[in-house]
């Protein structure tokens, strides 16, 4: 398969795809040997199928094109530390490695998930890390499901300890207050990645 059939089959935006090597610069060419220039595009084409995923999962709002932390725009001065503590994180494959953990946590509109969104997408072009979005309203009512319809836990749960970075956007419910079962489903999701 070409790489132009490639862009039109696997990626939301091809035009936007075909920019991720000039927006990042992740792959400048390091010989002239066939077997290293065909790994290449074996590991571009495995990141650009991640940020088609991640794309999807994202919806439109959040595509490739509109969610970068070297474009996002500062409009209130409580965001510049948290863009340039991600900027930061984002520099260095060690960071991402050592990271634990980030919470974005702010009001409605604030731009968390625009950020989460961006961080992962360059995560995943600079580092080939695979990254997974989960609304928390749809993972407890695919929780709930998997309980009526008696289904082990593990197929909620299993898809979330794999990837390198999971962002769980919007757990806590509209009324404010999770409840002792959104904890420990939380806790049993950080519990299963921690192990892995």
């Amino acid at each position: 398969m070409d790489d132009q059939r490639l862009m039109k089959t696997d990626s939301p935006d091809s035009n936007t795809m075909k920019s991720v090597m000039d927006r990042l610069k992740i792959f400048q060419p390091i010989s002239d040997d066939d077997a290293a220039k065909e790994t290449m595009k074996w590991e571009f084409r495995r990141r650009q199928g991640l940020i088609a995923s991640l794309a999807q999962g994202l919806g439109s709002r959040y595509s490739f094109a509109a969610a970068s932390l070297k474009t996002y725009r500062v409009y209130h001065a409580n965001q510049k530390p948290v863009l340039a503590a991600l900027r930061k994180l984002i520099e260095d494959e060690n960071g991402i490695a050592e990271t634990t953990g980030v919470i974005l946590f702010g009001s409605y509109g604030t731009g968390k998930d625009h950020l989460a969104a961006a961080a992962m997408y360059e995560a995943i072009a600079k580092y080939g890390v695979v990254c997974k979005w989960v609304n928390g309203r749809n993972l407890f009512g695919a929780s709930r499901d998997a309980m009526s319809l008696e289904r082990a836990e593990e197929t909620v749960i299993g898809p979330l300890v794999e990837p390198g970075i999971v962002c769980l956007s919007d757990v806590l419910p509209i009324g404010g207050e999770l409840s002792a079962w959104n904890l420990d489903l939380l806790y049993r999701i950080l519990d299963a990645r921690y192990r892995a």
